[in-house]
């Protein structure tokens, strides 16, 4: 098993830059989870060290006044920080989930399906920051449908890449083999 997930991992990390091909469920899922594990780990991290930069930034001593933006100024750098994140996630995943759609004969554009809504919240929570209050709640509401949206696409993509693969020859060329 553990060869198995390490071979898959290999695999994946050396044809990072070829989308063309297929692979099987076998040789994309124990690198997506490793992927997946590994960004939730560094988004704790990076969760952590704003909040705590907040709580010691706005805990003054005792007659000095807390400065009102020393929060959203760890924020905004939160959010650069998430959206570098979000990028370097997308550029580990993309050639294997294309590889995977291929397998099963689909169109690895079909990757792309939760991008904009992933990008549309990014950046609608940098400008929730600057929103004025009446503003605010509208944006509020249209990122949350947003966010709806964001969720559906990317159920919709995690089912077709745990879809069967192709016994046959596709258009994307043959099956890959069986091992990793």
């Amino acid at each position: 098993m553990a060869n198995m997930w390490v071979s898959s991992v290999k695999h994946c990390v050396s044809n990072l830059g070829r989308i063309e091909g297929r692979d099987r469920r076998n040789q994309f899922w124990p690198y997506a989870g490793t992927v997946v594990v590994l960004d939730f780990v560094v988004w704790f991290i990076c969760v952590s060290v704003t909040i705590s930069r907040i709580r010691t930034g706005l805990a003054q001593p005792a007659g000095v006044a807390a400065s009102p933006s020393a929060g959203t100024d760890y924020f905004s750098s939160l959010l650069v920080v998430m959206a570098a994140i979000v990028g370097i996630t997308i550029l580990l995943m993309a050639s294997a989930v294309v590889r995977r759609l291929h397998d099963r004969g689909s169109s690895g554009l079909w990757g792309l399906l939760p991008v904009p809504f992933l990008a549309t919240g990014i950046f609608g929570m940098a400008m929730f920051r600057a929103a004025s209050p009446g503003d605010a709640s509208q944006l509020m509401m249209l990122l949350g449908l947003n966010n709806i949206a964001y969720l559906v696409s990317g159920i919709v993509l995690v089912v077709m890449l745990a879809s069967p693969s192709q016994a046959v020859e596709n258009r994307f060329g043959p099956p890959p083999a069986a091992s990793v």
